[in-house]
């Protein structure tokens, strides 16, 4: 029997980095990064000629997805990657209606939580922080200083989108995940159930979370009235409730 090849499927901020590194202790698993991440994509298309050669261009993104799931090193059974649409929308039609592909999609539904980790990202440049390194101190204290309600209606409303065409799109072998899931432990367990990959001996966490539980504490204070507005405009109120 050959290997099996899965994609998770999600956009930023949603615990795909926690996902990656848990599956990534279990035994036989081999899960790649964002392969479409611009750090990593221009480097693959700069280094092969034969790649830049392919036309059109969506079908460079499809054979580099094709070679990355077809190679198993020894000892691995398990060949993964996590992308998000906007990366490759060829290659993310391509695995979501592939039936040899287990297709695992990985929501964060607190879209305030996600808008708010987002922002702070994009405001201090701090994405991930392994255990092993030190963050700095005035990062949790660093607070969103301007709520847009215009751009955070906008975020809403593209990730409901963008996961409403994962799961309607998806054919074959899928599973959904949940950020809140994941933190908690169940979703982990489903997810190597989904696969048929056995647990790892040990679970230790390799990132140390960013953020605040309280959503709210992640903004200024004069910026809190005009959040809580905005989560009633779109119906969601409880987004404001702290998140595991």
């Amino acid at each position: 029997m050959g290997h099996v090849k899965f994609v998770v499927l999600s956009l930023a901020r949603s615990g795909t980095t926690h996902l990656m590194s848990l599956l990534n202790r279990s035994p036989g698993v081999l899960m790649h990064d964002e392969i479409f991440h611009p750090e990593h994509w221009d480097r693959i298309v700069g280094d092969s000629a034969e790649l830049r050669a392919i036309r059109p261009r969506s079908l460079r993104a499809v054979a580099v997805a094709n070679t990355v799931l077809s190679e198993c090193p020894p000892g691995r059974t398990h060949i993964g990657f996590k992308m998000w649409r906007e990366q490759s929308a060829a290659v993310c039609q391509q695995v979501l209606q592939d039936p040899e592909v287990h297709k695992i999609i990985l929501e964060r539904e607190n879209k305030l939580a996600s808008y708010s980790s987002l922002s702070k990202a994009n405001i201090t440049d701090v994405w991930n922080v392994t255990e092993r390194e030190s963050l700095d101190a005035g990062y949790a204290k660093r607070e969103i200083e301007r709520f847009d309600p215009a751009a955070f209606r906008d975020h809403v409303k593209r990730r409901t989108s963008i996961f409403r065409y994962y799961r309607e799109t998806a054919r074959g072998p899928v599973v959904n995940l949940t950020y809140q899931g994941l933190v908690g432990g169940t979703d982990h367990a489903r997810c190597l159930e989904f696969l048929g990959v056995a647990p790892p001996r040990d679970q230790p966490a390799e990132f140390r979370r960013l953020n605040s539980a309280d959503i709210l504490d992640r903004f200024a204070e004069s910026e809190r009235d005009r959040v809580l507005a905005a989560l009633a405009e779109v119906g969601h109120p409880e987004w404001a409730e702290p998140e595991l």
